[in-house]
């Protein structure tokens, strides 16, 4: 199955989360990316509107199956967290 596929029939939806923490970002996108189940998307939150590097570290992974949001300003642990807690396509 190719990523474009997995992006239109994802499965499951992973949520990561990073505020000024691109090596741990980094190292978390590269854990998914191993994993021996591959279809799902992924959603990138980034609470620091200032911080380029999500998207930086992104570009350069380039899988279409992750998207990056960064919030218009800083949310804190607890507002980040609740974004996980929308409604969604994917079954998990």
């Amino acid at each position: 199955m190719t990523h474009l596929l997995a992006e239109k029939t994802a499965r499951c939806r992973v949520y990561l989360f990073t505020y000024q923490r691109p090596a741990l970002l980094q190292r978390a996108i590269q854990s998914l990316l191993v994993q021996t189940y591959q279809n799902w998307v992924c959603e990138v939150h980034n609470d620091d509107p200032n911080d380029l590097r999500p998207s930086e570290v992104l570009r350069e992974i380039s899988d279409p199956r992750m998207s990056l949001i960064t919030h218009p300003e800083k949310y804190g642990p607890t507002k980040t967290f609740n974004c996980a807690f929308v409604p969604i396509k994917e079954e998990f």
